[in-house]
């Protein structure tokens, strides 16, 4: 295996060196600056370098002072940077965005308060569901259209699937698929990306679509029960759009502790958006109990 690589600094060269190293389990035979690694048998690579003329030209361009970073995985696939951590520019982006978003609610006269947290807690763990499903599938199809293609077509599908099932079973419970929300996120975080790698593409396509797509059906149950419940409301959709740009700039927080990690902030979010769900059907029980007593003692 020949990697032929432009290395910007010392450290990705040294990083491509380390990931060869830990995958081949013994060091490459480099030259031109790191920039390339020849790997595969010792013993043929040994037999080639008892060429005078290819001995003497990787001794002359093998001198290259390369620098350790920290191994990329899976979970942390992020390869031009350095370490694990957030990056001072994307907290500062990050930052007048916040600042921005608040002027502009102000400009427009809209309180803080009267924002829907149902629904910008379900827009925050949407975003960041989308951005954890399009980084699972990189890992499968590679970073290509395939992996857009793929994973719109079936969110759609899915969506399209949640709002057939609240059009047949109107009256049905969001704690049903809450339930739901919670266990296919524990199965997409406990199944490797390694399980979904079968031998057929299609297989591969529509498992990998069930498993880690799933927790999209049952988020858009509650939606559009939710929905419809608020009379399809305008603030209601602001909010979720608001909850989104959340979403959108903790997916950051990746860089720092990886792609799982974002799992638990989604599982975190759909628990907020529920418990205050509840809390907004306990007010109504409670409202309902003080005008009209006689109803609430039967």
């Amino acid at each position: 295996m020949i990697i032929k690589f432009a290395v910007l600094t010392p450290w990705i060269g040294g990083r491509l060196r380390d990931l060869a190293q830990a995958v081949f389990g013994s060091p490459p035979l480099q030259t031109q600056g790191g920039r390339f690694l020849i790997l595969g048998s010792q013993e043929r690579i040994a037999q080639a370098m008892k060429d005078p003329e290819l001995s003497a030209y990787v001794a002359a361009n093998s001198n290259a002072r390369l620098q350790s970073a920290a191994l990329t995985t899976d979970d942390w696939p992020y390869f031009y940077q350095h370490e694990p951590g957030i990056p001072a520019s994307v907290i500062i982006i990050s930052s007048v965005l916040i600042v921005l978003c608040c002027i502009f609610l102000r400009e427009t006269g809209t309180p803080l308060a009267s924002l829907q947290w149902h629904f910008f807690f379900l827009g925050a763990a949407f975003m960041l569901l989308e951005a954890q499903i399009v980084s699972r599938m990189a890992l499968l199809f590679g970073t290509t259209w395939v992996v857009n293609s793929i994973v719109i077509s079936g969110l759609m599908v899915l969506i399209v699937a949640a709002n057939l099932i609240v059009h047949w079973r109107p009256r049905i419970a969001v704690t049903f698929a809450y339930i739901g929300i919670f266990a296919s996120i524990l199965a997409v975080y406990i199944i490797p990306p390694e399980a979904f790698f079968l031998g057929s593409f299609w297989a591969k396509v529509f498992a990998s679509t069930a498993v880690l797509c799933l927790p999209v059906f049952f988020a858009g149950i509650v939606f559009i029960v939710s929905f419809a419940r608020e009379g399809f409301r305008s603030d209601a959709l602001g909010s979720n759009l608001l909850g989104a740009l959340l979403g959108g700039m903790l997916e950051s927080v990746s860089m720092w502790t990886g792609m799982k990690s974002l799992l638990i902030l989604v599982a975190l979010f759909y628990a907020a958006s529920w418990i205050v769900l509840l809390r907004q059907a306990s007010r109504v029980e409670d409202r309902q109990a003080i005008a009209d007593p006689g109803a609430a003692q039967v």
